[in-house]
Order: structure tokens, then C-alpha cells, then sequence
């Protein structure tokens, strides 16, 4: 298990787990008394923008800025990283993301996921960074995590509202880290921002730090105020379409596009460009992220609105 160093002091190191790939862990703690926030990155290992954005953030803080105490994995997942392999850990194909607290695996992702649980139980709140993943394309967006504690839920929604993204979703996703710390207790956000196809612009990082910085400021991690974005997030209640069969994917709108009720959202044909399955949207409403591939299993999501 990570601890925080001693008062004053910044630490990096590469923490093993279980023979696994090592981790690289910044802590930091400050002189000053405040909360213990833990930041992890890289959870999918091929979620580029915000992997270099915590980097750039642990690199740059030191503990005379800091209350309280910072504990930044980045990445989660190195050897989906070094692989370049999108969601999944390589070593046995599971997103670690859907494997918190789930007592019937114990497997690679299980027992990595497991470790990160263990930290959540050191801290008094967990931001998880995503990106849009090697064959996602998204708008902005940020979710909190929905829980039968009210205190829990609007802690971790007063966070989200200092994030610059137009979209806002209160998420109950099972097994995913915001809400299995959330049910115990522990507020929580996960942003999504940033990249295409392994893409990791300066400007998108850049956007990517200045979150982080915001909601650790927010948490009084940092001193000084948030600057609130000009419009807070809108909150959504997304709509998610599953391929039924393994096809070729052809999208007709993309992420950030309003959609109307009845308007076609995208086909799955097979390789003789035969319709197979055609998607249209429920209800009026606007598109979150969606698949970018073109090649479709069974069971993807290829759309989200």
C-alpha cells in the first residue's frame, strides 16, 4: 500500500503490485492540514490526453503549493499503455474499470483494481481521468456517481460543476470506481476529454490540466478560488446503443451533434454493405461519444446520446 511522505515532501516512485507491470505513483504532502485526494490516469491504458495531462500535473506540483496530500497514478494500466491495446489489460483481456470491489474475479485487472480500492480507503475523494479511447471520439463530459447518500452524491456533484465540459451525467455504472467508492462513502468524479485514434494534442492537455487543477482547488488541495467555467455542465440522462451483431459500423452523427427524435443515428451492415441493423434516435437529445471504428462485435456500445 502507498502512504504519503512525511510533511513537505514529494515523492515518485514505481510501485509493484503482485508481479504486475509497476506503477508510477507521485505523493505528495503538504505542510499545511486538507483533504487526501487520489487522481489516477490510464486506467485504459490507451486514453492518451489524459495519461500526459496528470503526468504534467505531478511533475508540477510541489508540496509548498499543496494542503492535505496528492496521490496521482499515471497510468493505471502501463502494460495497456506500452502495448498501445485500447480498454482492456492485456495480460488477461478484463477492463480493470468494471472490476472494483467484484469479489468473483482474481484475475491481473481484478487484483489492480483491487490495489486502487485499497488507496480510495486512505482518501477523502477519487477523480478518475479518461479519454476517448484508440476507437472512441467524444464531447467533453464529466460524471458523478449516483448513491443513496445525499451528502456523498452532492459533494461529488458540486466538484463536477467547476469542470469546463458542456455535459454533466450522474452515473451508476456497476463495478466502475466512482460508484463503488461512492457506496462507500467516498465522493467521487470521472472526467472524459480529449483525443481520437490515439491522438494527444498539446491543446487538449492543456485543457486536461487546467480540470485538474480546478477541481483540486475546488477541494482546498490548493489554495485559491475555482475559475468556473462560463456555462456549467448540463446534466444529461444518456441513451446507449448496443450492436446486436458483429458487423461494419457506419455512424451518421458524431459527438457534441444534436439529434432530433426518429433521426438515423447509424447502420451496421455486413461486408457486402447489406443493412443488418439501423439505429434511431428514442428521443431529441444530443450525442456524448460513440465508436469510431469500423469493425463492430457484438455487444459494443457504438453510441451514446
Amino acid at each position: 500500500m502507498i502512504s504519503l511522505p512525511a510533511p513537505g515532501l514529494k515523492r515518485q516512485d514505481m510501485i509493484d503490485i503482485d508481479g504486475l507491470p509497476a506503477l508510477p505513483v507521485t505523493s505528495i504532502r503538504g505542510l499545511a492540514e486538507g483533504p487526501v485526494v487520489l487522481v489516477v490516469s490510464g486506467v485504459h491504458g490507451a486514453e492518451y490526453v489524459a495519461i500526459q495531462a496528470l503526468m504534467e500535473v505531478a511533475g508540477g506540483l510541489e508540496p509548498s503549493v499543496v494542503r492535505g496530500g496528492l496521490i496521482m497514478i499515471h497510468p493505471v494500466n502501463p502494460e495497456g499503455f506500452r502495448e498501445r491495446r485500447a480498454t482492456v489489460l492485456p495480460k488477461d483481456g478484463r477492463n480493470i474499470n468494471s472490476l472494483f470491489y467484484d469479489d468473483t474475479y482474481d484475475g491481473p485487472a481484478a487484483r489492480i483494481a483491487r490495489f486502487v480500492a485499497g488507496l480510495q480507503s486512505t482518501a477523502d475523494f477519487y477523480l478518475d481521468l479518461h479519454t476517448a479511447d484508440l476507437f472512441e471520439e467524444t464531447a467533453p463530459l464529466v460524471c458523478y456517481p449516483a448513491t443513496g447518500n445525499e451528502e456523498v452524491t452532492q459533494a461529488s456533484r458540486q466538484a463536477a460543476l467547476v469542470v469546463d465540459a458542456p455535459l454533466m451525467i450522474k452515473s451508476s455504472m456497476a463495478g466502475a470506481g466512482i460508484t463503488e467508492a461512492a457506496k462507500r462513502g467516498l465522493p467521487a468524479l470521472l472526467i472524459k476529454r480529449g483525443g481520437i485514434g490515439g491522438a494527444c494534442p498539446e491543446a487538449e492537455v492543456d485543457l486536461y490540466r487546467k480540470d485538474i487543477i480546478n477541481v483540486l482547488t475546488h477541494l482546498g488541495v490548493l489554495a485559491g478560488k475555482p475559475i468556473l467555467p462560463a456555462r456549467p455542465p448540463r446534466e444529461v440522462f444518456p441513451l446507449y446503443l448496443r450492436s446486436a451483431r458483429q458487423g461494419v459500423w457506419r455512424p451518421s452523427v458524431s459527438p457534441g451533434q444534436a439529434v432530433a427524435a426518429g433521426q438515423l443515428l447509424g447502420v451496421i451492415t455486413d461486408f457486402f454493405g447489406h443493412e443488418a441493423e439501423r439505429f434511431m434516435a428514442e428521443k431529441d437529445g444530443q450525442v456524448l461519444y460513440g465508436l469510431t471504428a469500423l469493425s463492430a462485435s457484438e455487444g459494443d456500445i457504438l453510441l451514446v446520446y
